[in-house]
């Protein structure tokens, strides 16, 4: 499966209603930011390693977007891999 394909269905799995999406292990290369739905409150990322690509890099956007209100439950990120091998700045932002 492409990068492309890829980062389309983990949007899909954070669009899916459920409260913890666990991903599977691999590397995705994003050019746009996932958003992340208020309902989510867990997501084990199993490892999997999340690449800034060049148009995100390029564009100065947000690796992730979490969309909600202050009062949501906590969002719990677990087991992201590789920090180092990302290419360009990568940050979660909140957004109210």
């Amino acid at each position: 499966m492409d990068a492309m394909t890829i980062a389309y269905l983990y949007q899909r799995a954070l669009e899916s209603g459920f409260q913890d999406i666990i991903f599977e292990p691999g590397r995705c290369l994003l050019n746009t930011p996932l958003n992340i739905p208020s309902q989510i409150q867990h997501i084990d990322l199993s490892l999997c390693d999340l690449v800034a690509g060049s148009k995100l890099k390029s564009e100065n956007k947000e690796g992730f977007i979490i969309t909600g209100q202050k009062d949501d439950p906590t969002l719990f990120i677990e087991r992201l891999l590789a920090w180092k091998s990302w290419n360009g700045m990568f940050h979660v932002v909140q957004q109210f």
